[in-house]
């Protein structure tokens, strides 16, 4: 699924990230998570399947991925905006 050099460390930070990204966006293109995650941009859709808790759909006609909205992100927005 990585490059071949890449380790289960890059994985794991990988993910944590992509955890991390979803806990902070609502939606954002494949370009620009690739662009957090230091990662190409078609690989993004290869990863988001390995995150098993993260909820979430892509829209592949507006290149785009949704993190489904949680509890703890409701009440995290909730302080950002009060």
């Amino acid at each position: 699924m990585l490059d071949a050099g890449s380790t289960i460390l890059d994985r794991a930070v990988i993910e944590h990230n992509l955890l991390s990204a979803s806990k902070l966006y609502n939606n954002i293109s494949f370009d620009e998570l690739g662009s957090l995650l230091e990662i190409p941009p078609r690989k993004v859709s290869l990863l988001l399947p390995l995150a098993k808790m993260l909820p979430y759909h892509c829209d592949q006609m507006n290149i785009l991925v949704y993190f489904e909205m949680t509890e703890e992100k409701c009440h995290t927005q909730k302080i950002i905006v009060n």
